[in-house]
């Protein structure tokens, strides 16, 4: 009788053991569940909070914008999702950018250079060639607009470094949109650079490019920004008188 009360409380032992391992097994399934579920959703809202932020900055919200990218870039490492990363980080660069004409330039400006740096390191000229153009426009804009803000010689030259990076993959041939409207932008850094100096020289330079972006941007298929190339040159026309 003792030993058939033995065996029964060996049995509803080994029953207790094997129910809490099922109930271990079964825990660890649903955390793992759970936890996978939390990724894949935010795997996904991570793209659509970026689209937020360029919808944001298309509004002319630079600060709303910037909140929902540094939102993406809290959850996201570059390791993750390159590509996300990267556009995450050319559009915190822009929202810098808009928001150093504000206020905070130098701030501002150089939170955007070192953004823009950033993006560009995972946009390779011979893999991702039209990321990367545009990444160096973005890049070639911010120290431009460094260089109006003071110490011309130091940041001008970079954004012209910028700029003919760009045109290396921004040939008139296969972007001609994006070459014009790049001539366009260096025309304005050797408009400032002459204020510098090599008054001659620059303004030569700037009205050689606005005239290069005003071959393909015609008056009739392009007015505002026809506009724009044919007042730089202009300006630059009177600075050599």
């Amino acid at each position: 009788m003792t030993e058939g009360k033995g065996s029964w409380r060996l049995i509803w032992i080994l029953v207790g053991i094997l129910a809490a391992i099922c109930a271990g097994v079964i825990l660890y399934c649903v955390v793992l569940h759970l936890h996978y579920q939390q990724q894949v959703t935010s795997a996904g809202e991570l793209p659509r909070t970026v689209r937020q932020a360029r919808k944001l900055l298309d509004e002319k919200k630079p600060e709303e914008a910037l909140a929902k990218c540094n939102e993406v870039l809290e959850q996201l490492s570059r390791d993750d999702d390159p590509p996300l990363y990267a556009y995450a980080k050319r559009m915190q660069g822009t929202c810098y950018t808009w928001l150093a004409r504000r206020s905070d330039k130098e701030a501002n400006l150089t939170k955007a250079v070192a953004a823009f740096e950033e993006a560009l390191a995972l946009y390779p000229p011979d893999r991702l060639p039209a990321s990367h153009a545009a990444v160096q426009t973005l890049l070639g804009g911010a120290y431009r607009d460094f260089g109006l803000a003071g110490q011309p010689e130091k940041h001008l030259p970079k954004a012209l470094q910028a700029y003919e990076e760009a045109l290396r993959i921004y040939t008139d041939d296969r972007y001609p949109i994006e070459h014009a409207k790049t001539q366009n932008s260096l025309g304005t850094v050797y408009t400032a650079l002459a204020r510098a100096g090599d008054r001659q020289k620059n303004l030569a330079k700037a009205i050689r490019a606005y005239e290069v972006a005003l071959k393909t941007l015609s008056e009739d298929k392009y007015p505002k920004l026809h506009a724009t190339a044919r007042t730089n040159l202009e300006g630059a026309r009177r600075l050599l008188e």
